[in-house]
């Protein structure tokens, strides 16, 4: 088995990382136009953006405890001493 093919593609590969994008002139006519906008990719980047905006809305939020030790107490009206309880 020859891998003179695999190790020169990784080399290609290893030097276009490195490098950045090639020149438009070296490139297949295909590859030098802009390649065209996913539209699944650009509803995924509006929901991201949303998410963050929520997030950043959320956060500034007071935040309320749950805990109900530390809440105070509704304050209890007085029952007059000579009120009679009556069931309904």
């Amino acid at each position: 088995m020859n891998s003179t093919g695999n190790e020169r593609a990784d080399t290609l590969a290893k030097d276009a990382s490195e490098n950045g994008t090639s020149p438009k002139t070296k490139l297949p006519p295909f590859l030098q136009k802009r390649l065209p906008i996913s539209i699944s990719a650009v509803k995924q980047m509006i929901q991201e953006d949303i998410n963050i905006g929520l997030q950043m809305v959320v956060d500034r939020i007071p935040k309320i405890s749950t805990d109900k030790t530390n809440r105070p107490l509704a304050p209890l009206k007085q029952i007059p001493k000579n009120h009679e309880f009556t069931q309904s």
